[in-house]
């Protein structure tokens, strides 16, 4: 197939939620819409988008729709300046036209767009695309996960557990038993340490905690405001299974998991009359995999940070996570227990980036961005 016969159509944001419901019934897209009516929707609200930005690209070829690459805008900070970045969200070929040129015609696209446009999270096959259309290495993010499954190498924890079952009972459920006395010993044994302090669950977290963002701007970053994170909160991209009914969208992306839910927490004093600090958690259930995964978090104090991780820790508790996904800079507090260092999972994860050709910001600081858990969409999934 030729390049020439792949168009593609650029979507600006003002118009976005106009043409993902025009999209469901088009015979453009027979075989799925290139962006959820739910995502179109948090795409209009996105505190660091302009209207004539543009949001998505589809590849068209005659009437059929073969690929899309979203576009997200957000933030970089640097040189205590607040600069225009858009992020890769959603890069999509349909499995019948991949290897045959859609991929490389949707990156053109973006090249002239003439952005900064960073890409983390993506599939072997995208970064392989994206690397080909001559995107370069920004870095690495490290960042740690819990893996529960691995409390059944607890010598102490699996013999409790096999002693409080049957023998005949099958293996889930002794994993089951032993998550359950792993949590509980956990949790008693940290308890006592916090009772200085308050929470409260809410639906957005109080703007004044803006100042405690400011306060970690020690380099460039890519910035989250509480705006952003409140937007999050607000409009989200998945839905409960359980709670509510999906919308009937031919979509390639996740629409809809077990479960998928926020906990936004506010800390305050014992007497309440403080404002220590939030924390933000989503709580995801998919393929009967329970993660509970730290987003956002920031304190007046830097040593409060430990309370993001113990109340990560109450959650995954409430709801026997199998896996707590936590940033790197809480693994100090993870590492310095020692019936969570068995546990404890390094990961990573890869950014690319094109440069804009003026004004470029991110060039300029490769080697030298502190990366983020919560960078990109990562929160939305």
């Amino acid at each position: 197939m030729k390049k020439e016969q792949i168009k593609i159509e650029k979507i600006r944001l003002k118009n976005i939620d106009h043409f993902a419901h025009q999209a469901l019934n088009q015979p453009s897209y027979p075989s799925g819409v290139p962006i959820s009516l739910r995502r179109a929707l948090s795409q209009l609200n996105n505190p660091y988008g302009r209207p004539d930005d543009v949001a998505l690209l589809v590849a068209l070829h005659g009437d059929r729709c073969v690929g899309y690459q979203g576009v997200l805008p957000g933030l970089f900070y640097h040189h205590n300046e607040l600069k225009r970045i858009h992020w890769s969200t959603a890069f999509f070929v349909s499995p019948d036209y991949r290897g045959t040129g859609v991929a490389g015609r949707l990156l053109e696209e973006i090249k002239r767009l003439d952005i900064d446009f960073p890409v983390t999270r993506m599939t072997q096959g995208a970064q392989q695309a994206y690397l080909k259309a001559g995107f370069k290495n920004l870095g690495h993010l490290t960042y740690y996960q819990l893996r529960m499954e691995k409390v059944r190498k607890l010598d102490t924890v699996r013999q409790e557990a096999q002693a409080s079952l049957d023998a005949g009972r099958n293996g889930n459920m002794l994993y089951q038993r032993s998550k359950d006395i792993f949590y509980q010993r956990l949790l008693s044994d940290l308890e006592a340490k916090h009772r200085a302090f308050e929470h409260e669950t809410v639906a957005q977290i109080d703007p004044k905690a803006q100042q405690m963002i400011n306060r970690q701007l020690n380099g460039p970053r890519f910035f989250r405001g509480i705006e952003a994170i409140n937007w999050m909160l607000k409009y989200r991209w998945l839905i409960s299974a359980a709670h509510e009914k999906a919308e009937a969208e031919p979509y390639y992306f996740s629409l809809v998991c077990e479960l998928f839910d926020y906990v936004a927490l506010e800390i305050y004093s014992a007497d309440k009359q403080e404002f220590k600090g939030f924390l933000i958690l989503s709580i995801l259930v998919k393929k009967g995999r329970i993660w509970v995964k730290i987003l956002d978090y920031a304190f007046n104090d830097p040593s409060g940070c430990d309370l993001a991780a113990y109340h990560a820790l109450i959650a995954a508790q409430r709801f026997s996570a199998d896996r707590l996904e936590f940033p790197a800079d809480l693994l100090n507090y993870f590492e310095q227990n020692p019936l969570l260092q068995p546990l404890i999972k390094k990961q990573q994860r890869r950014y690319l980036f094109y440069p804009k050709r003026q004004g470029r910001v991110l060039e300029d600081c490769v080697g030298n961005i502190k990366f983020d858990y919560c960078d990109a969409d990562t929160t939305f999934t």
